[in-house]
């Protein structure tokens, strides 16, 4: 096990820059999950740490270790791929041990290995059998196995789950989570799904055009964002957005011309803002019975016509329309609301985002906190 550290690290292709100058400390032991759209520079950074592509400049450590110019096979680095990569003339057993036996171990230690690294991973019923004979899951078990057996200082999994079926993916994804912690290996886990992120990480690490946009735990990121980018990618469904601009020193006023006074907090970070966007979580607004007053009491309230429901058993989505934004909604309790019908929207400026207009950062105080301790 060890610590990673990124120190600067730039990487391009050509005339395009992938990697901006990221730094970013792991700690050993932990499972730190990258996150952002295709293209950000995620598998990128994977690909840097573990040898297969070169950085342009900057520092990458494995513990103490500055493994910049380590051939890949020298890091003790296992990766796990999207792409299982079995030998497909190979048994489930020789599939595990097949680097454990270009190593040079002998027969008699690496069966041994084998049968320890299969009852890990539930595998020992499946030892005879070939990649072709085996479940999707299956065979990422045994992709693991492969990296397992040779117990390295680091595993970096490049979207892993991808290729499975819904059920799968949550059924693999619990599993890498325990064995992760039995294992108390660093571990760096690249992925696009959200929810893979939220619910993997120790702390996620949100990544768009080459560069860091914030780390931290999923709960930090999800409630303090430090900027528009992160408040629209993580969660699901995604953060309301609702432009607003500012009639007073505590006053904004919507598209429709409503006005709502914002806490004393919120309206001393606008500094010289003329304009702003609100962002309010779907479950954080309320489907209520009648409109309510909103300069009192600092909520926001509207009329619309619901356009779409979705139930999700416990809770249903849903979507209508403030102006020409298209607000979604989650609540277990839907006030009777169907398809077509005029409903009441309600919520509270204390549950809100600001976020300047101009550049997208979050002007909530909290945001300030997660921003100054997210790395």
């Amino acid at each position: 096990m060890a610590s990673i550290a990124f120190k600067q690290i730039y990487k391009s292709y050509g005339n395009i820059s992938v990697i901006k100058g990221i730094d970013l400390e792991i700690k050993d032991g932990e499972l730190v999950v990258f996150i952002g759209p295709s293209g950000c520079g995620k598998s990128t950074m994977l690909r840097l740490l573990a040898g297969l592509e070169e950085e342009d400049s900057g520092s990458m450590y494995i513990g103490d270790s500055l493994v910049n110019s380590i051939a890949p096979k020298d890091r003790n680095i296992a990766m796990i791929f999207q792409n299982y990569a079995l030998y497909p003339h190979m048994t489930v057993a020789e599939n595990i041990g097949f680097g454990l036996k270009l190593r040079g171990m002998n027969k008699k230690n690496r069966i041994r290995a084998v049968d320890e690294t299969a009852s890990l991973l539930g595998l020992e019923h499946l030892l005879t059998k070939q990649p072709r004979q085996l479940s999707g899951g299956q065979r990422q078990r045994v992709a693991m196995g492969r990296a397992i057996i040779r117990n390295p200082k680091v595993f970096l999994m490049d979207e892993p789950l991808s290729n499975l079926d819904a059920k799968l993916r949550n059924q693999m994804r619990i599993e890498i989570k325990k064995l992760q912690r039995r294992l108390k290996t660093t571990t760096i886990f690249v992925t696009h799904d959200q929810i893979e992120a939220m619910t993997l990480a120790d702390r996620i690490v949100v990544l768009n055009d080459g560069k860091v946009q914030q780390v931290g735990a999923p709960s930090k990121l999800y409630s303090s964002p430090v900027n528009k980018f992160v408040a629209g990618f993580l969660g699901s469904p995604s953060i309301n957005f609702i432009h607003a601009r500012r009639t007073g020193d505590n006053e904004l006023t919507l598209p429709d011309g409503q006005c709502v006074l914002l806490p004393v907090d919120q309206a001393q970070i606008l500094s010289d803002l003329r304009e702003v966007e609100i962002g309010i979580r779907p479950e954080q607004i309320d489907i209520v019975k009648s409109r309510q007053t909103t300069m009192e009491e600092n909520t926001i309230t509207w009329s619309s016509s619901v356009s779409l429901i979705e139930s999700l058993g416990s809770e249903k989505l849903v979507y209508s329309y403030h102006g020409e934004h298209e607000v979604a909604v989650k609540t277990t309790n839907s006030n009777g609301a169907v398809e077509g019908s005029n409903i009441q929207l309600s919520f509270s400026m204390n549950n809100a985002h600001l976020f300047a207009l101009n550049d997208g950062r979050c002007l909530s105080p909290l945001a300030g906190i997660a921003q100054k301790g997210s790395i």
